[in-house]
């Protein structure tokens, strides 16, 4: 049997116990704050807490808040695996913006290795994608050729159709020649 104290006293070490294994797997700062202002909200209220269901809302709320947090190693790697697969589709862009793509993501990575806080890398990836999304695809260089192969074979049309315009008046100044000799 556990007292009333005990059971939110045990609660909280096993808010404790929850929060250094996140510190020891590595957090940014501002997680690691963030959690020890959980802990210490939930110690607050399980401590005013009069009843076992109060506790455990207390307790559930910051264990949440431990569990949700993201290690330093995950954010990073997460970050990374999700410019990796941006816009990495085979054909979607032509040669040399895949190279520019590759080199940016290639970059970002190093960038992300070394950022401060969860913001720096959420502003690495920003950027990148940013940067990536500037560049253009082998769809849009299609959709421009197109429309340049359209526009030639409008010239040439035109001209054509200048020269059919072009023959026929002669044409018909040729046929008004005739009639003008034939009735003279």
């Amino acid at each position: 049997y556990v007292s009333f104290e005990g059971y939110a006293e045990m609660k909280t070490e096993e808010l404790q116990a929850l929060y250094n294994e996140k510190v020891a797997a590595g957090c940014f700062e501002a997680d690691v704050t963030a959690m020890e202002t959980a802990i210490s909200a939930a110690s607050t209220a399980m401590q005013n807490a009069t009843t076992i269901a109060g506790v455990d809302e207390a307790f559930t709320a910051a264990k949440t808040a431990i569990n949700d947090t993201q290690t330093k190693q995950a954010l990073i790697a997460s970050a990374k695996a999700e410019l990796n697969e941006y816009k990495a589709e085979e054909g979607y862009f032509r040669t040399a913006e895949k190279t520019q793509r590759d080199t940016a993501v290639a970059n970002a990575q190093s960038s992300i290795d070394s950022a401060a806080s969860k913001e720096a890398v959420t502003q690495i990836v920003s950027e990148t994608k940013a940067a990536i999304d500037a560049l253009k695809t082998a769809a849009q260089y299609a959709d421009e050729e197109l429309a340049g192969e359209k526009a030639n074979a409008r010239a040439e049309i035109e001209s054509y159709q200048a020269e059919i315009a072009y023959l026929a008046d002669e044409a018909a100044a040729r046929a008004a020649a005739v009639e003008a000799g034939l009735a003279a």
